[in-house]
């Protein structure tokens, strides 16, 4: 047992004098120990403060970051809702601003009454198609449509599932009149009857009432014109296909190369360096865009390489004192050492695997359109005896 543990156990007081200078001298040097320890100990950092109010982080408090100085802001001091936080494009705090041109932008909410979620702009009014689904209904039921079997039945009549797609343009068909002129041929009652209608829906709505054989003439003009413009846009995807196969028949190509390149060393010293190993082989026009590749596909040299009646062309970009010459560039680093290219044959490959797919099924779509299309210009052109 030590002399501090003894002192400790028994009352100073009865222990003889010799001792009870020794207690207090044991007693005197854990003091100044704990005292030396307490002074090599930093005191703890003060806790960080946050906001324009300099309170530190809480847990049920909503924070925002500045994009400008990363401080964190409360919401409720900074007055924004927390249901508009995903609005905000942009946040700049209070202290930012007077050092910025910069200011907190925020982005379109959705058209949908409640929801605060940001729209899809430009491609939709709604930050989802569920919830502009959501709205028509809405709308469809404060307008008592689909409230009753009766309310229903009203939304389903012969003119509206007849009628077809007029893009954007309203026409008014009277289905008993065959003139080829506006107005002539109808009934003056009824054409007064649908004006009336459309005024009451809303003044500077324009009416036009054209009899079904002058209907069917615009509407063949305008599948004629559509077929037309499809038919071009076949002709680009051929276009595009055929680029594809040119460069999967080049990527054929410089894989074939690859393997039979030198390895790196021979070009300076006229040897080889088998530790090494084989050449990375990358040929530059693999990675060129379409309009740049297609230029060169449609060259005579390019024709003879792609139908391997020449030899594929090219310079290692290692090769000293070699003058180019306008030749594609072919990468000479090491394969394993090249990390730009790393794994370029099974890259490039599954590219071009998933392009052949995306425009495969394109053009199938397309050839569908255009087919139905050939048949409903034949069908006007047959009823209208063009």
């Amino acid at each position: 047992m030590q002399h501090g543990e003894a002192a400790d156990a028994v009352p100073e007081a009865v222990l003889p004098l010799k001792k009870r200078a020794r207690a207090s001298e044991v007693r005197a040097q854990d003091a100044a120990q704990a005292s030396a320890s307490a002074a090599a100990t930093p005191p703890p950092p003060p806790e960080k403060l946050f906001c324009v109010c300099r309170q530190t982080y809480e847990d049920d408090r909503v924070m925002i970051e500045c994009d400008r100085c990363d401080d964190w802001f409360h919401t409720d001091c900074m007055h924004i809702a927390d249901d508009s936080l995903e609005l905000i494009d942009v946040f700049i705090c209070p202290f930012c601003e007077p050092k910025t041109e910069r200011r907190t932008t925020w982005k379109a909410p959705c058209h949908r009454d409640g929801c605060r979620r940001p729209a899809r702009l430009p491609v939709s009014r709604y930050c989802s198609d569920a919830c502009g689904m959501r709205a028509v209904m809405d709308r469809a039921t404060e307008a008592g449509y689909g409230s009753s079997r009766a309310a229903r039945a009203r939304l389903h009549t012969p003119a509206v599932e007849a009628a077809d797609n007029r893009r954007g343009r309203a026409v008014w068909a009277y289905p008993g009149a065959e003139a080829d002129v506006e107005g002539v041929g109808c009934d003056a009652a009824w054409i007064d009857t649908v004006r009336a209608h459309v005024r009451a829906a809303g003044e500077g709505a324009r009416t036009t009432v054209v009899g079904r054989r002058a209907l069917a003439k615009d509407q063949l003009a305008h599948l004629r014109a559509e077929f037309e413009a499809l038919a071009r846009t076949q002709a680009g995807l051929h276009a595009r296909i055929d680029t594809s196969a040119a460069r999967g028949k080049l990527l054929q190509l410089a894989e074939d190369r690859q393997t039979t390149l030198p390895t790196q060393g021979d070009a300076a010293a006229g040897r080889s360096d088998p530790a090494l190993g084989a050449r990375c082989g990358y040929d530059e026009r693999l990675g060129w865009s379409d309009e740049r590749f297609q230029r060169w596909a449609e060259t005579p040299q390019a024709r003879a390489i792609l139908q391997e009646s020449a030899p594929l062309d090219g310079v290692l970009t290692d090769t000293p004192g070699a003058a180019r010459g306008g030749e594609p560039a072919v990468c000479g680093e090491a394969k394993r050492r090249c990390k730009r290219h790393a794994d370029w044959s099974m890259v490039r490959g599954a590219d071009l695997e998933v392009a052949r797919e995306v425009q495969t099924a394109a053009l199938a779509a397309l050839a569908e359109r255009s087919e139905r299309m050939r048949t409903r210009i034949t069908e006007l052109e047959s009823a209208l005896g063009a």
